[in-house]
């Protein structure tokens, strides 16, 4: 597991900001980090605390976050974050996971990732990020090459022949979505960037965020 926190990167500087309720000594670091004000801080780590105490229904549903229309707008009018640590932290951090901006964010949506992120250390599998879709392969049944005509609840159509589930998960592009499922409106295609960064074999395993 990752040391709870995340490195801000600014102006070729790394400041780190950690979890104080998980790693006590992480305290004056991330209270000196230049990435936003104590009282901005006080109010993040107030959410953290404040979103343990919800079970994930009561966020779907819209606790804390019923008057707000994007994440940031949560953020900032609900939680009273200001636009320093929003811009530091927040908006890289999550554009990172969501691959959008905060204002495309949904409120609910975020919350939950945010609630997943402290309940939890992060972490990495031994043998890398490989090693979890093989251990999923190797507990279901994989078919290569094999064209999907239909979908419906509880039912595929594959090369002719027909497959029943308790449960059916389309994970396709953008395009091909309305293809097979007809009353879905087209979903807009968000370009991304991946950026890989390489260690010296020497400096693994590390716990820095």
């Amino acid at each position: 597991p990752f040391q709870p926190g995340a490195l801000v990167c600014r102006d070729s500087e790394r400041q780190f900001v950690g979890d104080p309720l998980r790693r006590p000594q992480d305290l004056l670091p991330s209270l000196r980090a230049p990435v936003g004000s104590l009282a901005d801080k006080l109010r993040a780590g107030a959410l953290r605390t404040g979103c343990l105490a919800l079970d994930a229904a009561g966020i779907r549903n819209g606790a804390w976050t019923q008057s707000s229309t994007n994440a940031r707008d949560f953020l900032s009018d609900k939680v009273g974050v200001g636009p320093r640590l929003l811009d530091a932290f927040f908006e890289p951090f999550f554009r990172g996971v969501f691959l959008s901006r905060l204002e495309d964010q949904d409120p609910r949506v975020w919350l939950l990732a945010f609630r997943a992120l402290s309940a939890a250390p992060t972490s990495l599998p031994q043998d890398g990020i490989g090693a979890v879709a093989e251990q999923l392969a190797a507990s279901v049944d994989v078919r290569l090459n094999a064209k999907v005509d239909a979908v419906r609840e509880g039912s595929i159509d594959v090369n002719g022949e027909t497959l029943q589930f308790d449960r059916v998960v389309v994970a396709v592009d953008g395009p091909a979505l309305p293809k097979l499922l007809p009353d879905l409106k087209p979903v807009q295609v968000r370009a991304s960037t991946c950026v890989y960064f390489s260690l010296d074999a020497r400096d693994l395993p590390t716990q820095l965020p």
